[in-house]
C-alpha cells in the first residue's frame, strides 16, 4: 500500500477544472518507469463514492480520504460580505531623492510615483471599503508636523498613533 496523503493538486491541473474529466492515475516502476498499473475515474464519481478503482490484474487503487475545496473569486467573496481595505505606508527616506528634483519619487510639482501609485490603486479600492477610511504611515522621515526633530521608521501620518485612519484616497494623496 502506497499513502499518498495530503498531497495537493489543483483541479485545473489535475482535470482542466471538470469534475467529470476522466483522469488517470499511474503505477510505474522505480527501477525503470515503466507503466506498471493504471486507473481510470473522475472526480465527480471519487465525490460520489466509487473510490475502489480497478487498476488491472488484481491491482485496486484505494482513495481513502479525497476532499475537493473551491476557491471564491474576487467577486464571491465580495458578495458574500467580506470587505477590502488599504493600508498605505509612505517612504520619506532621503534615498529618493531631492522633492525639488523632477527626478526625484517625491517630486514636489504635480503628481509624483507615489501619488499616482496611491489614487490608482486606491480608486479601485476604496469603493469595496464601507466606512472609506484608511490607515496611513509614513517612514524614514522627520515628522516634523508631529512636533519631532529626528527620523522616525513608523509614524502616523494625521498624527494620531491610536488612529491612524485617514478618509479617502484623494485626502491621502
Amino acid at each position: 500500500m502506497i499513502n499518498l496523503s495530503e498531497q495537493v493538486v489543483p483541479l485545473g491541473q489535475l482535470c482542466g477544472g471538470n469534475k467529470s474529466s476522466r483522469i488517470r492515475f499511474a503505477l510505474l516502476s522505480a527501477e525503470n518507469g515503466k507503466l506498471l498499473h493504471s486507473a481510470i475515474t473522475t472526480i465527480d464519481q471519487l465525490v460520489d463514492g466509487a473510490t475502489t478503482i480497478p487498476a488491472g490484474g488484481s491491482c485496486t487503487l484505494n482513495v481513502l480520504q479525497l476532499q475537493v475545496y473551491q476557491r471564491p473569486t474576487f467577486v464571491e467573496y465580495l458578495r458574500s460580505g467580506w470587505g477590502v481595505s488599504l493600508v498605505a505606508a509612505i517612504d520619506y527616506t532621503a534615498s529618493n531623492g531631492d522633492p525639488s528634483s523632477k527626478r526625484s519619487l517625491h517630486y514636489l510639482g504635480g503628481n509624483n510615483q507615489y501619488e499616482n501609485a496611491l489614487m490608482n490603486v486606491g480608486m479601485v479600492v476604496e469603493p469595496y471599503d464601507n466606512d472609506k477610511s484608511f490607515p496611513v504611515f509614513g517612514f524614514g522621515g522627520i515628522p516634523r508636523h508631529l512636533g519631532l526633530n529626528s527620523v522616525n521608521h513608523c509614524f502616523a501620518m494625521n498624527g494620531n498613533p491610536s488612529d491612524p485612519n485617514i478618509t479617502g484616497i484623494e485626502a491621502i494623496v
